[in-house]
């Protein structure tokens, strides 16, 4: 699957240490999708430890395009919804264009995580929607 060509904003907060595989073949960049997370090739999940029996929804799509995706998984909706999204680019490791930008103040002031006490927003708040 090649994915749809698309431009996407987003702010990069990647490490790849040394001795990494996966990064030892050139440029690489890791986009964090709720349902995503693949296990195999990362040095610094903590999921499981972090949310326990609660944690298979960050896993649910781990495998894809090999196996089912099924963002239903997340009974949070902002969570549900950012996997939903990610699923619908086909993306799948795609060769990628890109250029380094100045941060966009949408960005810069997005502080949703804490100014919803510690949890994802219930509803898109205006800085963290697509505006």
């Amino acid at each position: 699957m090649s994915g749809k060509q698309t431009t996407l904003v987003l702010k990069s907060a990647n490490y790849c240490p040394a001795g990494n595989p996966f990064c030892e073949a050139g440029p690489h960049f890791d986009i964090a999708a709720p349902g995503f997370d693949f296990r195999s090739a990362s040095l610094s999940n903590n999921c499981e430890a972090l949310f326990g029996d609660d944690a298979a929804p960050y896993f649910a799509c781990e495998n894809w395009p090999n196996s089912s995706c099924n963002c239903d998984v997340f009974t949070d909706p902002t969570l549900r919804e950012g996997c939903q999204n990610f699923l619908s680019l086909g993306w799948n490791n795609v060769q990628v264009t890109y250029e380094k930008v100045e941060c966009p103040a949408e960005l810069g002031r997005q502080n949703c995580w804490l100014e919803n006490g510690g949890s994802w927003p219930t509803t898109p708040p205006q800085w963290c929607a697509n505006n």
